[in-house]
């Protein structure tokens, strides 16, 4: 960490140590999933602040300050990359966090590049921060001359994702939200990892439409990153998952982290 205070010890980075990945909740668990599917070998920390969950409705200043105090916590923990499995924490703080840390930082942006190569009218969906912050702007400036993109702000649906990602009044959102749009948009984009739980549903009621998220996308440039500085583990077995949040320990801790692997085992 450029500037770093001596509180945090990390100096540097190695093979062995884990791969952080870092959500508000339980929505970068879809990050996770993908990741372990290519980088099995690989330990990996998942830490979720759900104590100042959600981020979608913040501001960029609040959401930056919570970024700094998560990174040191993180940094101090010691890990060979941090992915922000967060679209709405990469859009406010990972440029920020590159400039104060020495290791490599992935954020989350939505995939809009591949929907709109082969769409010409693509919805987005994704938090009021994501769509309102200038890396979407500029995202969209960039790639989106050739179509029509429709951006989606989802206010409560995070939230109703942290609660149960298989619920009838999800369904109920989603169906209100999108069903104006069928057969009027060829792509779905999926702008927050949390929604990514929901992708199966939708495939299966909205066939219409070809659903793109940035999870793979993320996972793949993780497995160059670190290939290319010669940190991917070789072992038979599989690594493991370190869980950890921002609450206090307690009974609430212990049933959010058992909440996360559940999720996990669900996505399998």
């Amino acid at each position: 960490m450029k500037n770093m205070s001596t509180s945090y010890p990390q100096t540097g980075y190695n093979l062995y140590q884990p791969i952080t990945v870092f959500d508000s909740g339980v929505g970068g668990i879809t990050v996770l999933a993908q990741a372990r599917k290519l980088l099995p070998a690989e330990d990996f920390r998942y830490f979720a602040d759900i104590a100042n969950a959600p981020y979608g409705d913040k501001s960029t200043a609040q959401i930056q300050e919570l970024m700094r105090d998560n990174c040191r916590r993180l940094y101090a923990l010691g890990s060979k990359a941090l992915v922000l499995a967060c679209n709405t924490a990469t859009s406010a703080a990972a440029a920020m966090l590159r400039q104060d840390y020495d290791l490599p930082i992935l954020g989350l942006e939505p995939a809009l590049k591949p929907a709109v190569l082969r769409h010409k009218r693509v919805l987005v969906m994704a938090t009021r921060l994501t769509l309102r912050e200038k890396k979407f702007a500029a995202l969209l400036d960039q790639v989106g001359k050739d179509a029509q993109v429709i951006p989606l702000a989802c206010p409560g649906l995070m939230e109703m994702v942290e609660e149960d990602f298989r619920s009838e009044k999800i369904y109920a959102y989603l169906r209100h939200l999108l069903e104006p749009y069928r057969g009027r948009a060829g792509a779905l984009v999926l702008g927050c990892t949390h929604y990514v739980f929901l992708r199966r549903w939708l495939e299966e009621n909205y066939p219409c439409f070809v659903i793109y998220d940035g999870n793979t996308g993320v996972s793949q440039h993780l497995y160059t990153v670190l290939a290319q500085k010669g940190l991917l583990r070789q072992a038979e077995t599989p690594g493991n998952i370190l869980w950890d949040c921002s609450l206090p320990p307690g009974e609430e801790r212990r049933s959010f982290l058992d909440k996360c692997r559940r999720d996990l085992a669900a996505l399998a």
